[in-house]
């Protein structure tokens, strides 16, 4: 970091030694030198009263990250949604598999029965999808006792926020926010990057737990560090 004399910084802001605040950033933590040891960033901040270029960028930074939370968390509602273009198999139609328009396999009662019959697993055996790609509901072979299994995809996920917030949180404390802000960051792109590699659905649950524990902290890192450089009057 770049040091400054005591004159610069006087020229910065010179009524900010006058009347330091009590909260916000020392100078001496950012690297720059000052007798004052009050002196603060949020003096610097509150004399010149605006937003510049700099909260500007960091501004758009910070929303595009807020864009990235928010498509994660709709994420399940594409993910895991209901595919209704299958048909019975051969062999489903020997044990009196049935298809209904508009409904799931395991939603018809005579494809559950088959299950519960025979105790195998009927999505690929029973009966297919024809759109597969679609959802993990098609793509992910479960017995229809099982199938409730995808409802905890959403509420995982914010478990793994819970204590996502606490990690990196108290990381960002020893290691500073912007490393903490690219660890999250790159721990979210890692597990989408596995996830289609592993038809199973403790693969994906484990995955979108990551995911949640890595949206705790770039969303909560990414929120302090815009209010941080905000002026104090806009906070």
């Amino acid at each position: 970091m770049s040091v400054v004399s005591e004159n610069k910084a006087n020229k910065v802001a010179p009524r900010a030694a006058e009347n330091p605040g009590e909260n916000g950033t020392e100078l001496s933590e950012l690297g720059i030198q000052h007798s004052n040891p009050k002196y603060k960033i949020d003096n610097v901040l509150q004399h010149f009263g605006t937003i510049g270029r700099f909260q500007v960028v960091l501004i758009i930074l910070m929303s595009t990250i807020a864009a990235l939370a928010a498509w994660r968390i709709l994420f399940d509602l594409f993910a895991a949604k209901n595919n209704f273009d299958w048909t019975c198999t051969e062999l489903g139609l020997k044990h009196n598999c049935t298809f209904v328009e508009g409904k799931m396999p395991c939603e018809v009662e005579q494809n559950r029965a088959i299950e519960d019959k025979l105790d195998e697993v009927g999505n690929g055996l029973y009966w297919e999808f024809n759109n597969t790609g679609f959802s993990i509901k098609s793509d992910i072979p479960l017995p229809c006792k099982e199938h409730a299994k995808f409802t905890f995809t959403s509420s995982i996920f914010f478990i793994g926020a819970f204590f996502g917030v606490a990690g990196f949180g108290r990381l960002s404390d020893m290691i500073g926010r912007r490393k903490t802000l690219l660890i999250s960051l790159g721990l979210s792109v890692a597990q989408a990057w596995i996830i289609p590699f592993f038809k199973n659905i403790y693969v994906y649950l484990a995955c979108r737990c990551l995911d949640g524990a890595a949206f705790g902290g770039y969303f909560l890192i990414s929120f302090v560090i815009e209010v941080k450089y905000a002026p104090p009057k806009y906070r």
